[in-house]
């Protein structure tokens, strides 16, 4: 039977596990955590799951338990000043919503669970692997157990110890600004998503579960806000986004460095990075965990097609193929976001007023419109077929002989 390890225990790894036993192929999930569950980690940690992530789901028969913790995200507004606003939603059709937006701990958890009682996957938790080799085949040992496989799939993180050892390059950059997360319970709670662009630079106000939104602001890493006592900082958020919103009162924030680490190649013969393992960009435009989706499914789809010409997992051309899809995908995504990114300071009143102009302009040119839902519902792209709502065409006969 064909046997892939998955290295990491975190959403990645664990969507890996799943879609890869789907397909009739054992997996050995290593994790040096006691346990799949959630430790509190996650708690209050918004994660959005765009449209075509939430079908893959789906289709892995997660969001069944997932969708009575999971908020529907109807419409996203994009505003400058009062008079540049910028809409949108889903078309209603194939997608009722851009997507849903999950507790991170909710996710783990369902996740977890859901790998846990495969049959086709085997948990090795609270280990750490020793040894690492993918040559001639991939194998792995922890302690004095080895074990041979046919891929190994690094989900463990920006600092991904499979990466190290197999001396992947890895660019990282910093982007000398933070991001501060802010859990809010309003008075009315909203369906709608709001990025407001301001003088430091963005704050947006997500909707999530449990009756809570999340409050996230960006700026340089030196504006003093992240430093600001709760009082403070619930003050000068109330002041931002009194238009929009009432807020009852807001906790404890969480403040997270903004930076990208990006792999120039993210799959080598007998290995393959998924996650921040490979490619890492900050929360902005909700795009990172949707990004190891996609990569999770067109990895399904390759997998698919190298079995059913009777290629090994661990040759060379599965690892090429890999790379010429994903790629020049990440690259673009990462060009998107650092030009989001480049957006949130403008000083300049002549830049501010262009921007807002430019707000103005998209909200009143409809196809402009739909390719902006169409990219953040994550199907203006060529999609997998985990992501179309279908299993990779796999015979199971195939995935499990010699």
């Amino acid at each position: 039977m064909k046997t892939v390890f998955v290295v990491g225990g975190g959403f990645p790894g664990l969507v890996s596990a799943l879609a890869i036993a789907s397909m009739g192929i054992k997996v050995r999930l290593f994790d040096v955590k006691e346990s799949l569950l959630d430790s509190q980690v996650h708690v209050h940690k918004p994660i959005v799951i765009n449209a075509s992530s939430w079908r893959l789901l789906s289709t892995l028969n997660i969001t069944s338990q997932l969708i009575e913790k999971a908020f529907p995200l109807e419409k996203m507004h994009v505003i400058r000043q009062d008079w540049a606003k910028f809409s949108f939603n889903a078309d209603g059709d194939r997608f009722p919503y851009l997507g849903y937006v999950v507790l991170g701990v909710d996710l783990q958890n369902v996740l977890g669970q859901a790998v846990m009682n495969h049959p086709n996957i085997e948990c090795h938790l609270g280990t750490k692997i020793s040894t690492l080799s993918l040559k001639p085949r991939p194998k792995v040992s922890v302690g004095k157990k080895s074990y041979v496989g046919d891929l190994i799939i690094a989900t463990d993180g920006f600092n991904s110890w499979c990466r190290k050892n197999q001396k992947m390059e890895y660019e990282q950059k910093q982007w000398n600004k933070k991001a501060l997360i802010l859990p809010t319970v309003l008075n009315h709670p909203l369906s709608d998503a709001y990025l407001r662009f301001v003088d430091f630079g963005t704050v947006a106000c997500i909707p999530s579960a449990n009756g809570y939104h999340q409050i996230i602001m960006t700026a340089d890493d030196t504006h003093p806000m992240f430093e600001y006592e709760l009082a403070h900082l619930e003050s000068v958020v109330k002041e931002l986004l009194k238009d929009i919103v009432i807020i009852n009162h807001c906790e404890a924030p969480k403040v997270f460095e903004l930076g990208q680490g990006v792999a120039p190649k993210v799959a080598i013969p007998g290995m393959v990075l998924i996650g921040d393992a490979g490619f890492a960009i900050p929360p902005v435009g909700a795009q990172g965990l949707n990004l190891a989706f996609y990569d999770i499914g067109v990895l399904a789809d390759t997998i698919a097609e190298s079995l059913s010409t009777q290629q090994q997992m661990y040759s060379p051309k599965l690892a090429e193929r890999f790379n010429s899809i994903v790629m020049p995908h990440h690259h673009t995504l990462l060009k998107r976001v650092s030009q989001l990114v480049n957006l949130f300071n403008l000083q300049n009143p002549i830049l501010k007023l262009g921007h807002g102009v430019g707000l103005w302009l998209m909200e009143k040119v409809s196809p402009f419109k739909h390719h902006i839902a169409e990219f953040g519902m994550g199907i203006r792209y060529p999609v997998p077929a985990l992501l179309r709502g279908r299993n990779p065409d796999i015979h199971l006969r195939v995935a499990t002989d010699e």
